[in-house]
């Protein structure tokens, strides 16, 4: 009894570290309409020239992204008609105020879309992410190193560092690159946060005290069965 109770915590336990994870990042910059909820307040659109370039939000269904949209709220979408015809995206500039030196991460999902079974919306056309401080330039960037499968939603990292402390404006840039060798229309985005700790990966050791722990009640599960 002692050893499966043993087991059985074990699994709580490291079920909810990884589940947790996502929770310790604290977020340190007030990002105007982060999650894009009813509208783009917050936000401009750039490069936006012609009929044909979408810029707004949605609120995708259960049946437009596996498992639903982060959230299970509105999303910012960009949505180029033609590729190869020139990246259109969005910004925000977020004053600050003496930001104290040292490594920041800005956070963004980004997501794929797919449309029923239409052609011109399978497939990616590409991301980048920027961070630029007035002043000091480009301070990171995330150019298209994810690539989210159709009806998925990945997050990006762009780590920046400040040799001192910051005050001024931050803008943020989100772009669909619009690739001409790439497929797809669309580029959603969602989420937008700026925290001084990176995505949170899980240690080696929680991994194997869950594995063990999955295995532990698998084989009492089985005992079980075999003396029915």
């Amino acid at each position: 009894m002692i050893r499966k109770i043993g087991v059985l915590t074990a699994v709580l336990l490291a079920i909810g570290f990884v589940i947790n994870l996502g929770d310790a990042q604290a977020t340190l910059i007030d990002i105007v309409n982060p999650g894009f909820e009813g509208s783009l307040d917050g936000w401009q659109t750039i490069n936006k020239d012609y009929s044909w370039q979408y810029v707004d939000v949605w609120n995708p269904g259960l049946n437009d992204y596996v498992g639903g949209a982060p959230g299970m709220g509105d999303v910012a979408y960009i949505d180029i008609k033609y590729a190869g015809t020139g990246k259109v995206g969005l910004r925000q500039d977020i004053a600050v105020d003496n930001l104290a030196a040292g490594t920041y991460y800005l956070h963004v999902d980004v997501g794929n879309p797919l449309w029923g079974t239409r052609q011109d919306w399978v497939g990616f056309p590409g991301y980048e992410i920027e961070v630029v401080a007035r002043g000091r330039g480009l301070l990171g960037e995330d150019v298209n190193t994810l690539s989210p499968p159709d009806m998925n939603f990945l997050t990006a990292e762009v780590a920046f560092t400040l040799d001192e402390a910051f005050t001024g404006d931050l803008r943020i840039k989100l772009w669909n690159l619009n690739l001409a060798t790439g497929d797809g229309r669309e580029v959603d985005f969602d989420n937008v946060r700026i925290s001084d700790t990176p995505i949170p990966t899980p240690e080696p050791a929680t991994m194997l005290l869950l594995g063990a722990g999955l295995l532990g009640l698998a084989g009492f599960g089985r005992k079980k069965l075999l003396r029915k």
